[in-house]
């Protein structure tokens, strides 16, 4: 079973402090307005969900604001995406409260929104087209993240990204290319080996690559 986020509460990460001081060096650079893209790569049972949960309480820690989704619990379609609006209204409620009037579309997808913001009158009916339909969410999604990044700092964590559903696996691109000269950052985990969506295979372009190896006894 993924103990990732429980395990970062009880136990302390053993052998892991230079992944841990590249991606934190990052977080400074995030702070300045200064995004990067990570990618973590390592075999099953490595220590991926491990690894992401520890960073996202040390990003907490350095004044970062952190989104964690892990892609096989969001596995349906454009789950990845709702998991990703969830977590930004619970981890900054006043900033997502104070910018999702302005994009009308994302209350038009989660009704759930509505408790927050009212929706608009007079809006037109949702595309019937799909592609299009999946096109302007994952705009909305990745444009409301930068507005709240305008605000505060973010870290976006996606564990398991090699799972995540097509609907969202475009908005990782997005959200890439967002994070140059923002606050933004973004940390993928995937499983070496797995097949991935394009999208998620291409993100090492945008920033660095961590490959996780297993620990050697002289480590732990």
């Amino acid at each position: 079973p993924d103990v990732g986020p429980l395990a970062a509460k009880l136990l302390p990460l053993i052998g892991r402090e230079r992944e841990l001081l590249r991606v934190e060096q990052r977080f400074e650079r995030t702070l300045q307005q200064e995004g990067s893209v990570v990618l973590i790569e390592g075999p099953e049972g490595v220590g991926r969900s491990r690894l992401a949960s520890e960073l996202a309480i040390r990003a907490r820690l350095r004044g970062l604001t952190a989104l964690r989704v892990d892609s096989l619990v969001c596995s349906e379609s454009q789950g990845a995406l709702a998991g990703l609006v969830r977590a930004l209204v619970e981890a900054a409620p006043a900033e997502a409260r104070a910018t999702l009037p302005a994009r009308p579309w994302l209350l038009q997808e989660f009704e759930w929104l509505r408790r927050i913001a009212a929706l608009p009158s007079g809006l037109p009916p949702l595309p019937q087209d799909l592609q299009e339909r999946t096109t302007r969410l994952q705009n909305a999604v990745v444009d409301w993240l930068v507005a709240v990044a305008q605000r505060r700092p973010l870290l976006v964590v996606v564990d398991d990204a090699h799972a995540i559903d097509p609907a969202s696996a475009g908005a990782l691109i997005a959200i890439a290319h967002a994070t140059e000269h923002r606050g933004l950052m973004l940390v993928a985990c995937v499983l070496h080996g797995a097949p991935a969506p394009i999208p998620v295979r291409q993100l090492a372009r945008f920033g660095s690559r961590i490959k996780l190896r297993n620990l050697s006894a002289e480590s732990l």
